[in-house]
Order: structure tokens, then sequence, then C-alpha cells
């Protein structure tokens, strides 16, 4: 027996589970007969069979086959997972009331959900690239490094380094784990409304406290916290000043990102134009000091709306002499608003390029008991975080 697609492989899987239940004896004991343990080692010899990497791309392919025949009858599974609910325990999981087909295919919608919402969010948010990570045992990939910075690097807590030969090393970052959950309560009327999807209905409210919480933490997390490394917190080395963030590029450890000062503690430096230490001036250095191969990749500017506002403010001077500011952009770099970004602070770059998030986990379940007229859903999401290239995005710093 050979496995060739995903659909295969979750079959043996539940063949195996099935074998094994239905011989179990009430003390625990394993009794299977011939034919039942030969029909097991069967199953079990071709789901090892199937490679780990092999096993990624099949369920790859099995979502993007498999969802859209699906997708119209989510909504069905969820009203008989609630029926159900409401006949058995006080909170339950929506995926163990269905099929292990059905399941599967809610399962693949709510990460791949989680993907579609962050290509539609603001900020730094959608500007990143969510993708489907196999397992929570996800490493980054590794980057090579010469020994002697592999030696300097090792002292970093979150790097892992390999030794190759006598001069070369691999270096790996360690990838932060966060959870995220949403609630949301809708009234027993809507959710037996036959012309209500569940999917939307619910997904769409419930997702919006996710996201809040996953934008926060990519711009000003704390990974002590056990939140994601933010890009103006750990991964700029903020618990140490910075020391590892203003260093050049070829002395920075490889998962933090670069940093410059505005000159100015507290602010973007000073108002007049043309001079050191100038507001534009600064913004200038920023752009300079990203590399040349990825200023001609549509790098984009990230900042909240008091720091838009100050460079808008100069727009109408004669700030155009020096830098050509648009209504969203500057000098031809588009500019993308957050709210959570620190004030005076700007990143700029390419943050699909700079930073890697993954989800590996969502779990959907119903209360309709919890409050009177309303069924409860709680949606839970772990992901992680990692730096894929520290020097694809740089921070400009309210530092004197």
């Amino acid at each position: 027996m050979k496995i060739s697609n995903f659909a295969q492989y979750s079959s043996a899987v539940a063949k195996i589970k099935s074998i094994q239940t239905a011989g179990t004896t009430p003390n625990g004991e394993l009794f299977l007969t011939e034919e039942e343990q030969a029909e097991r080692a069967k199953y079990i010899k071709a789901v090892n069979a199937v490679d780990p990497a092999q096993l990624s791309e099949m369920k790859i392919k099995h979502q993007s086959g498999k969802l859209s025949s699906k997708e119209n009858n989510i909504g069905l599974v969820y009203k008989a997972a609630i029926k159900s609910a409401t006949e058995n325990v006080p909170e339950v999981d929506i995926k163990a009331l269905v099929t292990t087909d059905v399941a599967l295919a809610i399962d693949d919608i709510l990460q791949l959900g989680i993907a579609e919402r962050a290509r539609k969010a603001s900020g730094l948010l959608g500007q990143i690239e969510i993708v489907q990570l196999p397992s929570a045992k996800y490493r980054p990939q590794p980057v090579e490094v010469t020994v002697s910075d592999a030696e300097k690097w090792a002292e970093n807590a979150t790097t892992t380094v390999y030794t190759v030969t006598g001069t070369s090393a691999f270096a790996q970052a360690s990838a932060s784990d966060s959870g995220f959950m949403g609630i949301f309560d809708a009234t027993t009327e809507a959710v037996a409304d036959p012309a209500t999807d569940l999917v939307l209905f619910v997904g769409g409210s419930i997702d919006k406290t996710i996201f809040e919480g996953l934008s926060a933490e990519l711009i000003g997390g704390d990974s002590d916290l056990g939140e994601f490394g933010g890009v103006f917190t750990d991964l700029i080395d903020s618990d140490n000043s910075y020391v590892e963030a203003l260093k050049p590029l070829a002395l920075r450890q490889p998962f933090i990102f670069g940093a410059v000062k505005t000159g100015s503690a507290g602010s973007l430096g000073t108002t007049t134009l043309g001079v050191a230490g100038s507001v534009l001036d600064n913004v200038k250095g920023l752009i300079t000091y990203l590399p040349i191969a990825y200023r001609s990749q549509n790098p984009v500017f990230i900042m909240n709306d008091d720091c838009w506002s100050q460079i808008q403010f100069l727009r109408s001077q004669d700030a155009q002499a020096f830098m050509e500011i648009t209504a969203d952009s500057i000098d031809g770099y588009k500019v993308v608003l957050d709210e959570d970004v620190p004030d005076n602070s700007i990143a700029f770059g390419l943050p699909k390029e700079a930073l890697g998030v993954g989800v590996y986990s969502t779990i959907d379940k119903v209360n309709p008991y919890l409050l009177d007229g309303l069924v409860r859903f709680t949606r839970k999401s772990r992901l992680k975080s990692w730096v894929k290239l520290n020097d694809a995005m740089v921070m400009l710093l309210p530092l004197a």
C-alpha cells in the first residue's frame, strides 16, 4: 500500500485508530486477531513511509482542491454541531462533532482564513504573508555564517549554531510562539436562521479580536511575556538600549534589525529644512540605510498617524525641494499607517521579506449554555514569528 495524497494519509491514520480502539479491552490491553494485526501493520508501514516534507505538500494540495467543494456546507455543519452540543455537553470542540472528512475541511478553512484576513489587514500585519506551518516544532531556515560570527551569535539565547567546516557554520533562529483568542456571542435566533452563513458570521467577527492582538504584538510584543518579539522591541534589542540594532550590519546579530537615531531624544528631528538632524534629513538617512537591492523592490514606510502628520506639515513648506512628499508616499515609497507604531518612530523596508509569521493550530469551540439566549463561539489560534532577513527592514528611533 502506497499513500499518494493527504486524503489517503488521513484515512490510513483513522483506520489505525479504529483498529486499535476496537481491539482495546476494558482493562486497557490491546487484543487483535492475526488478520487485524496484519491490517494494522500494513497501514502503519504506509504512514511511516510518508516523508514529513512530502506530507506538508500533500496537505497543501489537499486544501486547494478540497475547500471549494466543502466550503458551502460548512455553515450547515456548524449548525448541526451546535444542535448536537445542546444535546450533549456545555462546551464542545466543533470538529469533534462532525466526520473526519468535514472536520479537515473546517480546519483548512479556519487556518486559511487567518492568512486571508492578514492580506486585507492594515498596517504592518497587512504587509506580511502568514503561512501555514506543519507543526509546533517548526524551525526557520538556517543562514550560513562564518565560524567567528557563529561564536558571537551563539551567545544569543534565541539562536542555535551548527558548525559545518573549519570556516563555515549555520545559525538558526528560534521562532517565538504566541497564542490568540477571540470570543463572539451570537443570538440563538441568528444561529438558527437558515440564511445565516455561520462561517462568515462568526469567523469575521471573532477574527477581529485575534488580529488586534496579533497586530499589536508584531509591533511591540515582549517574548519574555509569551508574546511575539516586536519589531520595535525585542527585534531591535530594546531591552539593551538598542545596542545591537545600532551596530553596522556586518557586526549585528543575524536576527536583530538595524536602526538609526534621529539625533533628538523623543522627536523625529528638527523642523528646519535642509540641515543635519532635521526630520527630512533623518528620513532620507533611513532610506539610504536600507540596502540598494531592496530599494528597487517597492519598500514601504510604516509609521503612526502623528508621525505622518509631522511629515505632511513639512510638505506645505519648501520640503519638496528636498523630498517628494505626496498624500500617501515619500520619494515614491508608499506610506503605511499603523496605530501601534511608537511615536516618532518609523520602519522602512520589505516586511514580507524581513519577518516570517505562520499559523499551526486553530480551534473553534461553541458553548450554547453560557448565556441565556446567546451562543458563545471561541476561537484559539497558535502562531509563530521569526526574522527572515535582518537587513530587509530598518528603523528610525527617537534617540539623541
